[in-house]
């Protein structure tokens, strides 16, 4: 089993949408209501193509794309999407791959092994719906990421997360998570 601080780092991230307070890692959640199709790429394994995670983690992702509100808007539906899944394999993909390998560079802290055996077990029955309430304050930060407050909700709580997200490829990915608000 994932240890509890990462299980409560990822939890928290994961309700949040794309990020997101609260969800345990097996707590999943159905499809949005309009329906988004989750468009990313799932999380491969082995994870980081057996590259260890310290390096990956050390290093800096670095978005130089221009963006728009409707874009950033966008990117939040296409994680939510893949949030609400059921499938940890495209619920990973929402971060970028240094914020993922920050999370295994102390293999003190986190079991990478065990992380990688809950994605191979593949779709699990989804149990609720996130639903985005607002997407605010988007600025772009010196390194050309991009910061958000997003709000989500599911069936019990209403969450407020400040999220980092980078252009990997041309996909926007959560880089880091900035503030977990508690549910409301």
């Amino acid at each position: 089993m994932l240890d509890n601080s990462m299980s409560a780092r990822l939890g928290g991230v994961l309700t949040t949408l794309v990020a997101i307070v609260g969800l345990s890692l097996s707590g999943v959640i159905a499809q949005t209501p309009d329906d988004t199709a989750c468009s990313l790429d799932p999380v491969t394994l082995p994870l980081f193509d057996a590259t260890p995670a310290a390096l990956i983690a050390s290093t800096p992702v670095v978005s130089t794309t221009d963006f728009s509100f409707d874009e950033i808007r966008d990117a939040i539906a296409v994680l939510a999407a893949c949030m609400n899944s059921g499938d940890a394999a495209f619920q990973y993909a929402i971060f970028t791959g240094r914020y993922l390998a920050s999370l295994f560079a102390d293999p003190t802290m986190t079991y990478q092994p065990e992380f990688e055996e809950h994605i191979a077990l593949g779709p699990i029955q989804p149990e609720g719906q996130l639903r985005i309430v607002d997407v605010a304050e988007i600025d772009r930060l010196h390194d050309g990421r991009v910061s958000v407050t997003v709000t989500i909700a599911s069936a019990a709580s209403t969450f407020e997360d400040t999220l980092i997200l980078a252009n990997v490829d041309g996909v926007w990915l959560i880089d880091d998570v900035v503030e977990l608000n508690p549910p409301r």
